[in-house]
């Protein structure tokens, strides 16, 4: 372990306290910044393994970039940088210090469930559309590199000394600048940045292997491959969850060997997860949880037949109370076939014709200003050929296309008096004037019979209670 730095000072400020991390390129220490009412901060030396030429602009290189980059990004997911500087030969960053915890701590122990894993996508994909927004690779995603702030429980996402920018692009020959190293960690880099040629899918590669680490326990190392080099991981799933296979299809996309196959950008991976998480295919993640959902789910239920219950019987009874004012009386006619009540202050017309015959009901004028009578028809249709209700209803229903209503659509099964009918409600019009109506239909004994109520729109619920006295009333002879 490289301890030769604890203990000390670098530029009489950035006192060291102990060693967080080492990696390839560089050393990661706890540091108290003196001038800053020792306030912790983290320190990044990249020492540089040689003082070759080549190797040392690598390294500075490195430095430069990952200073640059996070010196352009002020997100709050993201360690802010407070200084770099160059000191003895080697390079320094200074970055604001987490508070928290490694999610490499949090899925080492047993598999997570699958709310958690969601979460934590999600988390890490909000953080991945805004680098990668900025052409910014990080190209070395891993658990150890993600840290769960105590304040506030965000995903933070840390290190980016591996970061590659690609804002600069050749649009003619359409290929990404190349750095001549091979930078990432084992069990999380993907094939094309093996072969130095990374890219925004790299990034999500490395996170849905992070998403299999925490559900199935294990690292790619440890898994098996099948024979299009995809990863065999399913299988490890916890036997007694249940996974929601959006999920799982989720993952499996974004870790598909051919990176042409995975997610092309972070915005379409959240989307997913998104999706996925306002879904109510996720189960819960505990039985007490299960049991409030479900109460309260039955609760709504309740109160909602309730207010049914006490709609329809305010309706019933303002009906009964309509039907009982008025006074109805009984037409019969013997040359019809038929019996029907109707309210006695309301004119009756006959009709009669060569096909249709039958009686129209005309209700009296409210008051002065009522230019309209609504009317309800009583008619019957002598069949020429022995038709069946739906061949009627077609006829019916094509007649009021054509003459009234083209939009009609919602024929509805019904009765009329003790007969098997169908009803429907459309727009039309009456002397200039536009109107809602309604109008059922049985076939019985080569007759058609047809009840047919008309009203100004405004009106039209107002004479329902009748219309429905009415129907109930009929009655063939």
């Amino acid at each position: 372990m490289d301890n030769n730095l604890i203990g000390k000072t670098i530029r009489n400020r950035y006192h060291i306290i102990k060693q967080l991390g080492k990696g390839g390129t560089g050393v990661t220490f706890v540091a108290e910044d003196r001038q800053c009412f020792n306030e912790l901060c983290v320190v990044k030396q990249l020492k540089p393994q040689s003082h070759n030429p080549q190797k040392l602009q690598v390294y500075r290189r490195l430095f430069n970039t990952e200073a640059e980059i996070l010196s352009q990004l002020g997100y709050n997911r993201i360690p802010r940088l407070l200084a770099y500087f160059s000191e003895d030969k080697n390079f320094f960053i200074v970055q604001e210090f987490i508070k928290g915890r490694s999610i490499s701590e949090e899925i080492a122990h047993t598999p997570c469930n699958e709310k958690a894993v969601i979460d934590l996508l999600e988390g890490v994909l909000e953080i991945l559309v805004f680098i990668h927004e900025r052409g910014i690779i990080h190209r070395d995603l891993k658990p150890a590199n993600l840290i769960r702030r105590d304040t506030d429980g965000k995903i933070i996402l840390i290190d980016f000394g591996s970061v590659k920018q690609i804002s600069n692009i050749d649009n003619k020959t359409k290929f990404y600048r190349k750095l001549n190293i091979i930078i990432g960690t084992e069990n999380y880099i993907p094939i094309e940045q093996v072969m130095g040629n990374p890219g925004f899918y790299s990034d999500l590669y490395s996170l849905g292997i992070i998403a299999v680490q925490a559900l199935t326990g294990k690292l790619p190392k440890e898994l098996a491959i099948d024979r299009k080099s995809e990863l065999i991981w399913r299988n490890y799933l916890p036997k007694k969850k249940r996974y929601s296979p959006l999920l799982l299809n989720a993952i499996d996309k974004a870790i598909r060997y051919h990176h042409q196959e995975r997610y092309q950008s972070a915005s379409e991976f959240l989307k997913d997860i998104k999706a996925l998480k306002e879904s109510k295919v996720i189960a819960s993640s505990s039985a007490r949880s299960y049991i409030r959902f479900n109460f309260l789910y039955l609760k709504i239920i309740f109160v909602s037949l309730l207010v049914i219950f006490i709609i329809l019987a305010l309706k019933l009874l303002f009906s009964w109370h309509q039907s009982k004012r008025i006074q109805y009386t009984y037409y019969e006619n013997q040359d019809y076939g038929m019996k029907v009540a109707y309210p006695e202050t309301w004119q009756t017309r006959k009709r009669d014709d060569f096909l249709i015959s039958g009686v129209i009901f005309i209700s009296p004028l409210e008051d002065s200003q009522d230019v309209f009578q609504e009317t309800i028809s009583v008619f019957v249709e002598n069949l020429v050929s022995n038709t069946s209700l739906n061949e009627y209803t077609a006829e019916s229903i094509a007649e009021i296309k054509r003459f009234s209503d083209p939009n009609i659509t919602n024929v509805k099964t019904s009765v009329l008096g003790d007969y098997e009918a169908r009803s429907v409600i459309y727009e039309g019009e009456d002397r200039g004037l536009s109107v809602q109506k309604m109008q059922i239909w049985t076939v019985f004994d080569n007759k058609a019979y047809t009840i047919t109520y008309t009203a100004q729109p405004d009106r039209f619920k107002h004479y329902l209670p009748i219309v429905e006295q009415i129907i109930t009333s009929f009655y063939l002879l």
